[in-house]
């Protein structure tokens, strides 16, 4: 059963990021009426923020203790094998050039990966739709109150989990989680540039 609402979830979260780079753009384009065009483009968040809670804390089962993961990159570490350790990896793919230096990396599995995957998945549409749904996000510095809505948005999400005991505190969840948010400016941040150039 929760493999089911996870497939469901991690595909309306798919179908919502990848519908929204398309459509997104055009649609102040599309529709004259800004007040309209407004209302839509917040709709799609609350789509959005109503998924991103149902899968990281509505559809949870309490777990029997609170546990923390306080250990950065453990997902990386357990899907990979480095014949080098992490400093001779980095220190081959800078010498010898990136091709052989990873030829030294070795996976070993994938189920970590497949956390990582999600997680960043996650909070593509959080970077995305922030800039896109609150222009005032995009004057000055907006990446970084992104970035930090992303992070904190995140964090709550981890320390809830942690205090109701309806999953684990990761660290690796955060910095995925926040590496989604980035991915997601940078596609907003593109995509708005290239449509502003096609009209």
């Amino acid at each position: 059963m929760f493999q089911q609402v996870l497939t469901a979830c991690v595909l309306v979260i798919g179908i919502i990021v990848f519908g929204m780079m398309i459509f997104f753009p055009r649609l102040s384009y599309v529709i004259k009426d800004k007040k309209l065009c407004r209302y839509i483009q917040y709709i799609f968040f609350v789509i959005y923020i109503i998924g991103n809670l149902f899968f990281t804390l509505l559809s949870r089962n309490v777990m029997p203790a609170s546990v923390a993961e306080l250990e950065l990159f453990s997902a990386y570490r357990d899907a990979f094998a480095l014949d080098y350790g992490v400093f001779g990896t980095l220190k081959q793919i800078v010498s010898e050039g990136f091709l052989k230096g990873m030829s030294g990396v070795h996976l070993i599995t994938t189920e970590p990966l497949e956390g990582v995957v999600l997680n960043i998945f996650l909070y593509i549409p959080m970077g995305y739709l922030l800039p896109s749904v609150w222009p005032e996000l995009r004057k000055g510095r907006f990446m970084w109150r992104v970035l930090f809505i992303g992070f904190f948005a995140s964090l709550m999400t981890e320390t809830i989990q942690l205090i109701f005991r309806l999953g684990w505190f990761d660290l690796d969840d955060l910095l995925n989680n926040t590496l989604g948010t980035i991915f997601g400016m940078w596609s907003c941040i593109k995509i708005q540039r290239k449509i502003k150039g096609d009209i």
